[in-house]
């Protein structure tokens, strides 16, 4: 395997930039930037190859390191999952799993853990934790669904979601107050939010990429995919996150390779671990908002993520064929219909979001539509609120995706050692629970 090392790429070429995850370049999307006026820049692990590949084409190259130095999950693993607070280091699978049975087993009033129907590749279950009192059943209750770990080498997001349960459950016990940094939630908070809305977590989406990530000796740390083997090919693996069935076949930031990290899958929701989620969307009763959460960028991102919203004219749709081709740019005519309304809850929840984790420890993340220099397609997020116009039974849902820290002067945010993953794992659950009170209030006032 060659070695890749962490690069910064700078150019005014935008079109180029956009080109590049389609071509097999392993660049991250969420770290996109406008800077100096006219340029664009991106972060990326790339071979050697690419980097002498891209060096004629007018783009500015800053070589930062070697990739697996700014990979610290394995140097930084936890040795329990039984602390009360935080743990002292990344969770494993097993691990991961141990802590939602154990918060299901001491907290019983409030807390069950539910199992997902579909076993991964490497015959995994999964599992995740629903936490409110009472169950939601014959009741009006909104439900959230919280998910994380589609993308193996993002190891915060789920211990955030494992962190987030853990402290719920902890201080609706003891009716205690939550304290996250600068922010404390009161006891009152804290019970009226188990309360009144109906929590699912599910902390791992991906448990076989984790494994990979995470193990000591062969393992790979930058293991993004699933581990689905692909008609015999040496390259394996899937992106879960390309892998819904919502524009799965436009190629907007997709790969038909197997060998791309971008990698769509055979057909639309052919994965177990896509699959596990779409029994939570399909199941779940009075579901009315969802959370992706990934690394990095320090986002929160709202649909539409294929193109620019506009509430005008309905008629220019995702469902409407003849709009193919046009998709995916910016600045030009076709722009993705959205109700004014329902751009307004999605700027009302994600701006919550937002504001809790400002108020941990001052990072501020910049609230967005999804289409921002990159178009994607085969989403968690744009799937999820998608369904209601395919299909007039179903749940209207606000979806949004956040990108967790770090700060963007850091060049270890998928990985960062875990003294600092802490403060991003705080701020990131007091923007969950902000959230979790943001539904409470919309249901008050009858808009959800």
């Amino acid at each position: 395997m060659a070695a890749k090392y962490l690069v910064q790429l700078t150019t005014a070429n935008k079109s180029l930039l956009r080109s590049l995850p389609a071509r097999g370049y392993d660049v991250f999307a969420a770290t996109s930037r406008q800077v100096n006026g006219n340029k664009f820049s991106v972060r990326g692990f790339l071979t050697r190859a690419q980097i002498n590949a891209l060096l004629p084409q007018r783009i500015e190259i800053d070589v930062r390191g070697r990739a697996e130095t700014r990979l610290h999950a394995r140097k930084h693993a936890a040795t329990t999952h039984l602390a009360d607070h935080m743990t002292d280091g990344y969770l494993s699978v097993e691990q991961i799993q141990a802590a939602i049975a154990h918060m299901a087993q001491n907290c019983r009033g409030i807390a069950r853990r539910f199992a997902l129907p579909h076993s991964t590749h490497e015959g995994r279950a999964c599992h995740g934790l629903r936490i409110g009192r009472g169950g939601g059943r014959g009741r009006s209750k909104p439900a959230v669904l919280f998910v994380a770990g589609q993308h193996a080498r993002e190891v915060v997001p789920p211990d955030t979601l494992v962190f987030l349960a853990r402290s719920l459950c902890r201080c609706y016990r003891h009716g205690t107050d939550l304290v996250l940094g600068n922010k404390r939630y009161g006891a009152d908070t804290i019970r009226s939010i188990v309360d009144k809305v109906d929590l699912h977590l599910f902390p791992l989406a991906n448990p076989d990429g984790r494994a990979l990530v995470m193990k000591e000796r062969g393992g790979d740390p930058d293991w993004r995919k699933n581990r689905r083997r692909n008609n015999g090919s040496g390259d394996k693996g899937v992106d879960l996150n390309r892998n819904y069935d919502f524009l799965w076949d436009s190629g907007l930031g997709t790969s038909s390779l197997y060998g791309n990290e971008i990698y769509k899958g055979p057909e639309p929701c052919s994965e177990p671990e896509v699959q596990n989620v779409l029994h939570l969307l399909d199941t779940i009763r009075h579901l009315v908002c969802a959370v992706d959460v990934h690394s990095y960028g320090e986002l929160v991102m709202h649909p539409w993520g294929h193109d620019e919203n506009q509430s005008k004219f309905p008629a220019l749709n995702f469902r409407e064929e003849e709009f193919d081709g046009y998709r995916g740019k910016k600045d030009d005519a076709y722009k993705e219909f959205m109700p004014d309304a329902d751009q307004h809850i999605h700027a009302t929840i994600g701006g919550r979001i937002r504001a809790g984790i400002a108020a941990v420890r001052g990072r501020q993340y910049t609230l967005q539509q999804g289409m921002a220099l990159y178009a994607t397609s085969g989403s968690l997020m744009d799937y999820a609120y998608a369904r209601h116009i395919v299909d007039a039974r179903a749940k209207k849902v606000f979806a949004f995706v956040i990108e967790v820290g770090p700060e963007d002067a850091r060049d270890d945010g998928f990985q960062p050692p875990f003294t600092d993953a802490k403060e991003v794992i705080t701020e990131v659950a007091a923007g969950l629970l902000e959230c979790c009170l943001a539904v409470i209030k919309l249901r008050a006032a009858r808009k959800l």
